[in-house]
């Protein structure tokens, strides 16, 4: 990665903090980290730049704005002359039926989660094609190819990034690298900040999404890395993920007859075991690549 200049969406927390550290360390030329929460992306800043031991630049953005995306854009090639990686990882989540959701907030999610992944495509593409090496990374979801109720708008947009994914890897094919990401539960503070319509209070929310995350934003990194560095279109992580996909391959249909609490006791049951199995997270990503082989 010592060659690229990588910048990351999302920065402030999460996977998108944890991505920029680990980035960090490996020496990259430039590194640009971006979010709308100014006070935690300062803090992410301060840790990369010691990790890198060069200025990292960090700019506070809202991606639903399509003018930030391209001064985002324009201070990027003002500070480092040019974009080889670009990391979609900016996120948002509303819980509830679709019915009690209002529409500013179904619109919200799309608008980061989806919109804002294409906006920020288009205007970093022509960089990215000046470059002989060059990728752009899509974080989806797990829940971009498996349903349950009560997130309908964050279904939509994982569903949208992916499909728009896979479109864009068939037609920018040997000119950039285009991935998607799908990860499972993962321990973040993404369900701590989301809208709530549910009828959940979110404490128990909170509880419920620790106890069914197989994976830590550290470790999504790290899988996230080495499916760029291996040229991984496909990057699924965690044994939820992939059992998940597995399901879904072998019955499409049949998690839509699941349940909202079928599912929660199969994602606990499959937690509980990582956790005490430690290599069906270890290997997980050469178990997906053996699947696409297969299946």
């Amino acid at each position: 990665m010592e060659d690229h200049v990588v910048v990351v969406t999302g920065g402030a927390s999460g996977i998108g903090r944890e991505l920029s550290l680990a980035l960090s360390s490996m020496g990259l030329t430039g590194l640009v980290i971006t979010d709308i929460d100014a006070v935690n992306l300062e803090v992410t800043r301060r840790d990369c730049q010691i990790l890198l031991g060069s200025e990292v630049l960090s700019v506070v953005a809202d991606l639903r704005d399509p003018a930030a995306i391209f001064k985002l854009h324009e201070s990027v090639i003002d500070a480092f002359g040019r974009c080889s990686v670009l990391i979609n990882n900016a996120g948002s989540v509303s819980l509830g039926r679709f019915t009690d959701e209002p529409k500013e907030s179904f619109d919200r999610v799309m608008d980061i989660n989806f919109v804002a992944v294409v906006n920020m495509c288009r205007t970093f593409l022509p960089s990215l094609m000046k470059e002989t090496n060059s990728h752009i990374v899509n974080i989806s979801s797990m829940y971009g190819y498996f349903v349950s109720d009560s997130c309908s708008s964050y279904h939509a947009s994982k569903f949208a990034v992916r499909g728009f994914s896979e479109a864009l890897y068939l037609e920018l094919k040997n000119q950039v690298m285009v991935h998607v990401v799908h990860p499972g539960f993962s321990n973040t503070s993404l369900m701590k900040h989301s809208s709530n319509y549910s009828t959940e209070s979110r404490e128990n929310i909170d509880a419920m999404f620790k106890q069914v995350s197989c994976s830590t934003p550290s470790q999504v990194a790290q899988h996230v890395i080495q499916g760029i560095l291996n040229d991984q279109q496909r990057i699924l992580i965690g044994p939820d993920a992939i059992l998940t996909d597995i399901l879904v391959r072998a019955a499409p249909s049949l998690n839509l007859y699941l349940g909202r609490e079928s599912f929660l006791v199969f994602l606990t049951v499959v937690a509980k075991i990582a956790s005490k199995v430690r290599f069906l997270f270890l290997f997980s990503r050469h178990i997906c690549v053996l699947i696409e082989m297969v299946i």
